[in-house]
């Protein structure tokens, strides 16, 4: 444990208390300064570590601000990142109960993996969340949840390709979270929302944040606090009666009731029945053994031979069974969309000059994040488990012991994982100018994020095993129906486990002017880093129930790089307008995988403004290099079952069930290997002032890709042909025989690839101070032409694009309005159709999503801003998917997923 972090990570919330004193105290700004002739300080864009005057890089660069952010009714960058069109994929929300990262919030720009972009918070490399599990290929992500809204002043995507100036991890871009800096004053702001009745559950989300900052000549400080807390909802709150889809016809649903059931069905051979004296289905002539199940699916304490009937047949296969849903579980009363959370983060800055060429600053972050997921009871498949019900149990009516026995825990309460978060973050920095106009930088950052899970209701095989061996009532369980609650209570057990990640930092740059030419002048950065990761997991060891137990990960690294950039004048004139490359390269040492250098180019051309138009085009070409993350390394490999139940498409006479699933680390992982090629430009029309257009080209190879496929893409046509050795069956049964369990675990080879190319369009409008008010209105959209990859193992390259997660085109609209005291914005984010090619080579494309949000703001009550909004204003349902457990996709529906969301928002400066 990092004992002085701590300290002053806990010692945050004593800042923040303290800073807001301090403005009593401190003498405030006199009006002759407030007056005083200010000088254009030049500043620094993401994508560049060159100052400057102007936002135009060379390098494509999306600015959000809060006002952005909170217009869509977010209360986090997460959520409001998923939203936007260069996000697609999948993305990882905390309503996403069997999520990889349980309790962050991530996003998926460019869809190609959250782990394939690098944040920054204030220009530095953030701490990654500390939990890595097995179910993910164990990648590092960064948790959105960690940051206090209340601190944030805005966002920067810098959308091209950027390891040369950042670092691996920055192949398909860099998110700069910018945090505030110079507050003097005291806001507070105060938020509830919920769900309407008839839209959900009761949600209700509450946030409370105090921002406070002063400062005199010579010192500044600020501190933000942020409180939220939401109650969870279930699939139920959406009047959700059944997991049954079978009625959307065989393309677009099936029965999602899983057969493992209680009470528990189970299976015998034909030569059993007969011993036994049950009857043996006369119409399954070549079936050799039959499931049994109790009439009605009515639990009994006193089991006998007469209740079970053999289930009835498939009516496409008489010899298949098909279990009615009496004898099925159905997920819709137990299963969670959003879970409840209690976060509370603070950020703290300050900044002390001690003369005109040297400041010293530092930042504390700190979160504590609780996280409270319900899940489905587990199922339990007797002969994979190892399981036996012995003849003198007292409740076997059969005599003979029993292997075939699938049933599900619904005799205990659900289980449940409570995930807490604690992340701090310490960052100590000396900056300053010389020779009038060298800036320079140094600062050393110290950070952890440590992940506590406390599993409940969880059950040990050998634990229920015991049960079952158990003689008279008093001791025995029942798998048919009640048992004694004496039994019952002695079942489960709490498994705890932790996650950490640490990272420890340091970094000196500087960057300044190197030669004035007569075009401008030639800009230089350069710098060193170093970093130190490490991870370590201690999980519960033990083996339970849907799980093979966890096994602990113990993993570092260390990095030193040096990086150069150089900005230069081509030419500037009237008649040709003006030219400007820039060059970079970054050469990098990593302890377990050795060197790699890495270059980037840019070059940005601004043709002659005329009375009609003026066009800046840009493009730039960069290579990447990234290591495999610690834990997709060093992650022990473990056995758990999939959180929904899934169709094996080469056996549709089996019905939907939840799967085995191996997955963990590969120590024999590579590197992976990137280019990015970005071409584009924006247009501006003077006649009409403020309206500005954009369109990007990006094409981006991943090379020898790192790949943890899912076990929904391993079922699909494509996930077959690409990894035919994933699915391991008992062929001893069938050919193609039942599924025997999918291994998920991660690998590449040099003959892998991955592509994603497509187009990045927006537009700009805006209408200054009208009779009527100010008005805006903007649009981005991305469209993807080509998405998808190559495993190497000679099935060939599959473009995606347009199935299953891929829709083609992704757009959001934004409308706003404000005169005075008022204030409305209006925005819609549309999601094209996509062919649902996961589960039939026929899908359909009858998904597309459009969702509204609205927002009403109020500024004249006493210096406070009032504000009326509501996400998902039509209380839009996301399209059905009678695939999934849910009825649709959860991970792509965003808003949707929630219903009509109404909130407001109270905001007082002081």
């Amino acid at each position: 444990m990092n004992k002085p972090l701590l300290a002053a990570a806990r010692a945050a919330a004593r800042l923040g208390l303290l800073a807001s004193l301090a403005i009593g105290v401190l003498p405030a700004q006199t009006d002759a300064s407030k007056q005083e002739a200010q000088k254009l300080e030049k500043f620094e864009v993401t994508g560049s570590r060159i100052k400057r005057l102007d936002y135009e890089t060379p390098a494509p660069v999306e600015t959000f601000t809060v006002q952005d952010i909170e217009a869509k009714g977010f209360t986090n960058i997460g959520d409001f990142m998923q939203s936007l069109p260069f996000n697609s994929g999948t993305s990882n929300a905390i309503f996403q109960t069997a999520s990889f990262q349980r309790g962050a919030a991530t996003t998926n720009l460019r869809g190609l993996g959250a782990q394939r972009f690098l944040t920054l918070v204030n220009g530095r490399r953030a701490v990654p969340y500390g939990l890595v599990s097995p179910n993910s290929g164990t990648r590092q992500v960064f948790d959105f949840n960690s940051l206090p809204a209340a601190a944030i002043e805005g966002v920067e995507f810098l959308k091209d390709g950027a390891s040369a100036l950042y670092g691996s991890d920055a192949i398909t871009g860099v998110l700069n979270v910018k945090l505030k800096k110079n507050f003097s004053g005291l806001a507070t702001s105060m938020y509830y929302g919920n769900t309407l009745k008839g839209s959900g559950g009761d949600t209700g989300v509450l946030q409370a944040s105090v921002v406070a900052g002063a400062g005199t000549g010579k010192t500044k400080i600020m501190t933000a606090f942020d409180a939220k807390m939401a109650n969870s909802n279930f699939l139920r709150d959406y009047d959700v009666t059944t997991t049954d889809f079978s009625y959307l016809g065989t393309n677009k649903g099936a029965n999602l009731n899983s057969t493992a059931s209680f009470p528990a069905p189970l299976t015998l051979t034909r030569a059993q029945a007969a011993a036994i004296g049950l009857p043996f289905p006369a119409t399954a002539t070549t079936a050799s053994s039959w499931t049994y199940v109790i009439k009605d699916g009515v639990k009994t304490a006193n089991p006998t031979l007469s209740q079970f009937v053999p289930a009835p047949a498939n009516p496409a296969n008489a010899n298949a069974v098909l279990l009615g849903n009496e004898n099925r579980y159905n997920f819709s009363e137990t299963y969670q969309i959003y879970p409840a959370y209690d976060y509370i983060s603070n950020y703290t800055t300050f900044e002390h000059e001690f003369s005109d060429q040297l400041k010293v600053f530092g930042e504390i972050m700190y979160s504590k994040n609780s996280t409270y997921y319900a899940f489905t009871p587990v199922p339990i498949t007797f002969s994979t488990e190892g399981l036996v019900l012995p003849a003198n149990n007292p409740y076997n009516p059969f005599g003979i012991p029993l292997t075939t026995l699938t049933t599900r825990a619904t005799f205990i309460p659900v289980r449940k994982f409570d995930t807490e978060s604690t992340s701090a973050n310490l960052l100590l920095g000396v900056k300053g100018t010389l020779l009038g106009k060298w800036d320079w930088e140094s600062g050393v950052s110290s950070g952890y994020s440590n992940v506590a899970t406390v599993s409940r209701n969880a059950i040990r095989a050998t634990t229920l095993q015991a049960a079952l061996n158990g003689t008279t009532r008093a001791t025995a369980f029942n798998p048919f129906g009640p048992s004694e609650p004496a039994v019952i209570a002695g079942l489960t057990t709490v498994s705890p486990s932790t996650s950490r990640a640490d990272a420890l930092s340091w970094d000196a740059s500087i960057t300044g002017k190197l030669y004035d030419l007569p075009a401008g002048a030639i800009g230089l950065a350069a710098g060193l880093e170093m970093r130190n990761e490490k991870q370590k997991v201690d999980p519960d060891t033990a083996a339970y129930l849907g799980s093979g137990g966890g096994s602990p990960l113990s993993g570092k690294r260390t990095v030193s790089s040096q990086y150069v950039e150089v900005t230069a004048p081509v030419y500037k004139s009237r008649e040709f307008g003006s030219a400007e490359v820039q060059l970079a390269g970054r050469h990098e040492h990593y302890s377990d995988f050795g060197n790699t250098t890495k270059p980037k180019y840019g070059l940005k051309v601004r043709l002659p403004d005329t009375r009609y138009v003026n066009l800046v085009l840009r493009g730039s070409y960069s290579e990447s290099f990234q290591a495999p993350p610690l834990g997709l390394l060093y992650a022990s490999q473990t056995v758990s079952f999939t959180s929904t139940v899934l169709q094996d498409p080469l056996r549709p006479q089996d019905p939907p069930t939840q799967l085995r699933n191996v997955s963990g680390g590969n120590p024999n992982l590579l590197p992976e290997y990137g280019k990015v090629k970005y071409v584009g430009g924006v247009i501006e029309f003077p006649k009409l002032r403020n309206l500005s257009l954009s369109v990007d080209y990006f094409d981006i190879r991943l090379n020898q890709f790192i790949v943890s496929p899912s076990t929904t893409y391993l079922l699909t046509a494509n996930g077959m042909a690409q990894f035919p050795n994933a699915i391991i069956r008992d062929n001893t049964l069938g050919n193609p025989g039942p599924i025997l369990r999918i291994e998920t675990v991660p690998a590449n080879n040099p003959a892998a690839y991955q592509i994603y190319r497509g187009l990045d369009y927006g537009f700009r409008y805006t209408l200054r101070n009208t009779r009527t008010g100010t008005y805006t209105v903007s649009g981005m959209a991305t469209q993807i032409i080509k998405r998808g990859s190559d495993s190497g193992l000679g099935a060939g390259f599959f473009n995606n694009a347009g199935y299953y997660f891929d829709p083609r085109w992704k757009g959001s609209l934004s409308t706003g309005w404000s005169y005075k005291e008022y204030g409305a914005s209006l925005t819609a984010d549309y999601t094209h159709h996509w062919y649902n090619d996961g589960y039939t080579t026929q899908g359909w494309g009858e998904n597309p999503l459009t969702i509204l949000a609205a927002q009403l703001r109020y500024s004249g009550f006493w210096g406070s801003t009032i504000t009326l909004g509501a996400s998902n204003l039509l209380n839009t349902r996301p399209p059905i998917n009678g695939r999934e457990t849910t009825g649709f996709m959860p991970n792509i529906s965003g808003p949707a997923t929630l219903g009509r969301f109404i909130y407001m928002r109270v905001r007082k400066e002081f």
